[in-house]
């Protein structure tokens, strides 16, 4: 018998043979985030002075992807949590008594698919809230100029009011035949690369669209980071400064003089904490 395995043990190491190699998953690439990186964001719903409760939890989405060392660390489209810490419109007699129209929002962390990171919009007083006014708010995006074409096409203006109602906040339904192609027409003429690749890819449909938009109106943004929702998080994303950019070329009126941050509208935070991120690898085009 030991000559027997004497001679299998010879066999195989003439051929050559190994034992399987343990497969080994392969490292995460930790980058380290410094406090007070930049990090740019826009509101995901529309906010009027007055209207807006103190305390209400608020949406924003990361416009942009943020990188260290030239490596995605915090992908475009990653959600982050506000919450309102002053809000008073403007009416006949606040104005004469110097009390004009005031937004506050207190930007709190950033929402990734394994931890939160702290945030801040002033490097130097962490607490302090970001104050929208009439300067820094309007229409400050410039619509594709296909726009023009859809506001007076009636299928496709039916639906951009639509959205303008979601991210007022209220309930409505764009998940219909008609609602899907008058979306699909917006996104093709609007250059919404993402809104397309969302409706084309079969990893999401309307229906997912519209429950992450009614999401984001309640502030909730708990597990959105997390999962395949980034299409659909990116698509939120362009929808929102498209018709933020709209402003009151669609249905919406205000009443007063007030401050309305529309959805779309640029804020600019900072890491409030220093953390080791891993780096994301860019998505397949």
């Amino acid at each position: 018998m030991k000559s027997l395995l004497g001679s299998i043990v010879f066999v195989i190491a003439l051929c050559g043979c190994k034992p399987p190699a343990t497969l080994i998953a392969p490292e995460t690439t930790l980058k380290a985030l410094p406090r007070g990186q930049s990090i740019p964001l826009v509101l995901a719903t529309n906010l009027n002075a007055g209207e807006a409760k103190e305390g209400q939890e608020v949406a924003l989405l990361v416009a942009e992807d943020v990188k260290v060392d030239g490596q995605i660390v915090i992908p475009k489209g990653t959600p982050a949590k506000g919450e309102v810490s002053w809000s008073r419109s403007e009416g006949t007699l606040s104005g004469m008594m110097g009390q004009p129209a005031r937004l506050e929002v207190k930007i709190k962390e950033l929402e990734l698919s394994q931890e939160s990171l702290q945030l801040a919009t002033d490097e130097n007083e962490p607490s302090k809230p970001y104050s929208f006014t009439r300067s820094n708010t309007g229409n400050s995006v410039t619509p594709h100029l296909g726009v023009d074409h859809l506001l007076k096409e009636e299928a496709t203006r039916q639906v951009l009011e639509k959205l303008d109602k979601a991210f007022n906040g209220e309930s409505v339904d764009l998940n219909s035949d008609e609602g899907k192609k008058a979306l699909i027409e917006i996104a093709r003429q609007s250059g919404l690369s993402d809104t397309q690749k969302l409706l084309d890819s079969g990893k999401g449909d309307i229906g997912q669209l519209q429950d992450v938009i009614s999401r984001l109106q309640r502030g909730d943004v708990s597990g959105l980071a997390k999962g395949d929702l980034s299409l659909s998080l990116n698509s939120v994303l362009e929808l929102a400064n498209l018709v933020g950019g709209l402003g009151d070329r669609l249905s919406r009126t205000l009443k007063g003089r007030t401050i309305h941050a529309s959805a779309g509208t640029p804020v600019t935070a900072f890491a409030a904490e220093s953390k080791s991120l891993p780096a994301v690898p860019p998505a397949k085009p």
